[in-house]
């Protein structure tokens, strides 16, 4: 295994935790904190203290913000999480060998996770919001960028360079989180998901050695990374393709619900298109708005050239009347990416779910009554600050050829599969009273949808929810934490996953010890 350092020697880690114990008796959480605190000093921070405070606080869902960690590290250098987790690691494996509570701890990049995979109560998070940095090699082919960088951050220095990665659609996003969860950008079609452009991922494995995974080192880890999420280690660094971009043209255009129909039809011709043109993107999206008591339907259209007029792969959206208001412009990638961030609700409670269906109007109609019936559940609380929204992301089958051209990833979409659509529950609602009664209208939607797509192919004589009969592909960035996602992935990309885990996390630290998250051997 290629590695580059180990910052800390495990012979020294029984020294920290009895020079803690030997003071006075603590709870065993304290116990990893006072061993961290000794190791890494005021990068630990504990509760009351501002680092602790400004931590929580900067999470993206209110649910996030309200947990109560014994501890947040937050390092500013690949050394220092290398120290982290040697600790961690070495404290799991006694305190398990004395039939003592293993500690958990979780791993923060940009805290947007709306599965609360990131945080924890009584545990410890590694918070990376500090690792920020961006630097683009001398080619300006490759861009490193720091785990708790968010997408905003490295689009304005792009954008003064006349540079693009393929990245998060939303400002605020962190990018670790969505690049290790396979990634969605507006350069999906010509470029594949986000993690088919990494070139070269930093891990912090749970034995503390510092490895590069990528095409010709630790290939096996450097798959697994690309949709495997937080299951092998602490990515300190990502480096991805860099290219050439100038201004895109784009927006939003808000219409009535009235044209729910049309935009059925249009939608499924325009992701069933053989000749789709891979500089167009689209996010088609319902929602019913609680403070105007109203449904309306949103299009943000992009395409990823400077033109100054709508491109014809457009015209079927932007010939539909009436529209309410329109955005659509010629602008650089921050700007868009921040338009869209500014609709997404931060600090407000919010529950994602996600699954992929057959691109068919039928079934996108089919899922719109699910909506609104269930929606009726929820109106009769008064639920102060309610949106319940439904996404429809196409994915033409250009993307995932761009996979396979690249190397490929764990997710599992099949190269020679037809279009399908994602679809992304989001709600969002200020009341912690209402929690359960909105988890279990999310859990019956998809219930609804799951039994529909059962009954589509059942019909069809396939056994499966999804295209040709295989299980429906959930995107692990919009899944809640009751879903499924590896399994989606496909019995053959599990396997390998969990080959890959045993080779480089022979322990189980980041199956058992970080045990958020959508984990291999459950």
């Amino acid at each position: 295994m290629a590695e580059k350092t180990k910052w800390l020697s495990v012979a020294i880690i029984p020294l920290l935790l009895s020079l803690f114990l030997g003071h006075s008796y603590v709870t065993i959480p304290s116990l990893e904190c006072g061993a961290l605190y000794l190791a890494l000093g005021r990068t630990v921070a504990f509760p009351n203290s501002d680092g602790y405070t400004s931590s929580l606080r900067s999470y993206y869902a209110l649910q996030s913000q309200q947990h109560a960690p014994s501890c947040i590290i937050r390092p500013q250098d690949n050394r220092q999480v290398s120290v982290a987790v040697t600790v961690l690691t070495y404290a799991a494996r006694t305190m398990n060998a004395m039939g003592l509570r293993r500690p958990i701890f979780s791993i923060r990049g940009g805290g947007h996770s709306t599965s609360m995979t990131s945080v924890n109560n009584d545990g410890i998070v590694i918070d990376l919001s500090r690792m920020k940095t961006i630097q683009i090699n001398d080619e300006q082919t490759v861009t490193s960028i720091g785990p708790g960088a968010k997408w905003v951050d490295v689009y304005l220095k792009l954008d003064a360079m006349g540079l693009a990665v393929p990245g998060g659609r939303v400002a605020d996003v962190g990018v670790a989180g969505l690049t290790t969860g396979g990634g969605i950008s507006y350069f999906s079609p010509r470029k594949g998901f986000v993690c088919d452009n990494v070139v070269n991922f930093e891990v912090v494995l749970a034995s503390g050695i510092i490895v590069d995974a990528n095409a010709t080192s630790n290939s096996d880890l450097f798959f697994a990374l690309k949709g495997g999420s937080n299951n092998f280690g602490v990515v300190t660094l990502i480096q991805l393709k860099t290219f050439p971009q100038g201004k895109l043209w784009g927006g939003d255009i808000i219409y009535p619900i009235s044209t729910r129909s049309e935009q059925f039809s249009v939608l499924e011709d325009f992701t069933a298109d053989l000749e789709y043109d891979e500089y167009s993107s689209l996010i088609s999206s319902y929602a019913y708005v609680g403070d105007s008591a109203s449904w309306i339907i949103v299009n943000n259209l992009i395409y990823t050239k400077p033109i100054d007029h709508p491109p014809e792969t457009f015209r079927p959206f932007t010939d539909i009347e009436p529209q309410i208001h329109s955005t659509l412009r010629l602008s650089n990638l921050s700007d868009f990416t921040i338009e869209l961030g500014g609709k997404s609700g931060a600090h407000d409670r919010v529950i994602y779910t996600a699954i992929t269906i057959p691109n068919e109007a039928e079934l996108f109609n089919d899922v719109f009554t699910f909506m609104n019936d269930s929606l009726q559940h929820l109106l009769h609380r008064q639920m102060p600050g309610l949106v319940f929204a439904m996404s429809h992301q196409a994915l033409p089958s250009s993307i995932t050829h761009r996979s396979k051209e690249t190397g490929g990833n764990v997710l599992g979409l099949d190269s020679t599969s037809k279009p399908q659509v994602l679809l992304n529950l989001a709600i969002l609602w200020a009341d912690e009273k209402d929690d359960l009664a909105v988890d279990s209208v999310a859990r019956a939607i998809f219930a609804k949808i799951d039994v529909r797509l059962k009954q589509r192919q059942s019909e069809r004589g396939g056994d499966g929810g999804g295209e040709d009969g295989r299980k429906p592909w959930i995107y692990l960035n919009y899944a809640a934490p009751w879903q499924d996602v590896i399994t989606s992935y496909g019995e053959g990309n599990v396997q390998k996953l969990r080959k890959t885990s045993k080779k480089y996390d022979p322990n189980g630290i980041f199956q058992h010890n970080v045990p958020k998250g959508f984990k291999l051997f459950r």
